[in-house]
């Protein structure tokens, strides 16, 4: 592997890894706050503000943290609870007609749509237009092995009686809200190697919205 090739993957590496903690420690702070006061409403909005703000220090975007804030929490906020509504709504409606959806892949579809809601809304507010198939493609993806880890977790009877028991951890929300930071992570890694990682300016917006 040559040096350059070396750098790009520490690149992707790093922004991956930093995405993974950040979501981490927000989805982590999130099931705590569901465990202390059972609020889902508050608790998924912190996550992603949390996620959004520790991301943007751990890549040292010390000017865009508000940004990435922000991004944080929309994303995760509307990725989470309203492809959640949606899907709920449109599952339903065909399980009138068809089981085909039910079980295991309604969960999975729904989840990945999760993951390519939230690339959409965080690439949009970061970036713009430009990296929005990126950041929803990945996104998406990523959130796929994260539900059958969640899966695993549950499998695993110590752990399974300990969080039925005790209400310890919502593992499905922090496995999901951990594939947001992983996807969003990678993205980021995967477009600043691209060379076209430049932060949606204020100069951009007011002029999409001089267009509009």
């Amino acid at each position: 592997m040559s040096i350059e090739k070396k750098s790009k993957f520490i690149t992707v590496l790093y922004s991956g890894i930093a995405g993974t903690v950040s979501y981490l420690i927000g989805g982590l702070l999130a099931t705590i706050l569901i465990l202390l006061t059972d609020q889902y409403l508050l608790a998924i909005p912190l996550s992603g503000l949390l996620g959004g703000l520790l991301l943007a220090v751990f890549i040292r975007k010390w000017n865009q943290i508000g940004r990435f804030t922000l991004a944080g929490i929309i994303s995760v906020s509307v990725g989470f609870l309203g492809t959640f509504i949606i899907c709920e709504g449109i599952f339903s409606l065909i399980g009138m007609f068809t089981d085909v959806f039910s079980g295991r892949l309604e969960n999975v579809i729904s989840i990945s749509l999760m993951g390519v809601v939230f690339g959409i809304i965080f690439s949009l507010i970061i970036y713009g237009k430009k990296a929005l198939l990126l950041f929803a493609v990945v996104c998406g993806i990523v959130e796929i092995p994260c539900i059958f880890l969640a899966d695993k977790v549950y499998s695993i009877e110590p752990l399974n009686n300990l969080i039925t028991k005790y209400g310890l951890v919502d593992v499905n929300l922090l496995f999901i809200v951990l594939g947001f930071g992983i996807g969003a992570g990678v993205s980021i890694g995967l477009i600043k190697i691209s060379g076209k990682d430049e932060i949606r300016s204020q100069s951009s917006d007011s002029s999409t919205n001089e267009e509009m």
